[in-house]
C-alpha cells in the first residue's frame, strides 16, 4: 500500500512538475510576447515623434518663407506707392503751373 501511495505521490508530483514546466514556458511567452509589443509601441512612438518635429520644422520654414514673402512684397510695393505720390505731385505741380501760365496769359489778353 506504500508503495501505491509513493508511486501515486512520485507520479503526481511528476505530472505537477510537467505542468509547471509548461507553465513556465507560457509565461515566458508571454513575457516575450508583452517585451515585442512594448518596443514595437516604444519604435512607433519615436517614428510618430520624428514625423512631428519634421511637420513642425516644415511649418515653421514655411511661415518664415512666407512671412520674407509678404515682407518682401509689402516693402516693394511702398516703395511703388511712394514713387507713384510723387509722381502725382510733381504732375500737380506742373498742373499749377501751367494753370498759373495760362492765368496770366488771359490777363495780358
Amino acid at each position: 500500500e506504500i508503495k501505491a501511495l509513493k508511486s501515486n505521490h512520485d507520479a503526481e508530483l511528476k505530472r505537477m512538475n510537467e505542468e509547471k514546466e509548461s507553465l513556465t514556458g507560457k509565461i515566458k511567452e508571454v513575457k516575450q510576447k508583452l517585451l515585442s509589443e512594448q518596443e514595437k509601441k516604444q519604435q512607433k512612438e519615436q517614428e510618430m515623434t520624428k514625423l512631428k518635429n519634421t511637420h513642425e520644422q516644415q511649418l515653421r520654414e514655411y511661415a518664415d518663407n512666407k512671412t520674407k514673402e509678404i515682407e518682401t512684397l509689402t516693402t516693394k510695393h511702398t516703395t511703388e506707392l511712394r514713387l507713384k505720390s510723387e509722381e502725382v505731385n510733381e504732375l500737380r505741380t506742373d498742373l499749377e503751373k501751367e494753370r498759373n501760365n495760362l492765368e496770366n496769359e488771359r490777363k495780358q489778353n
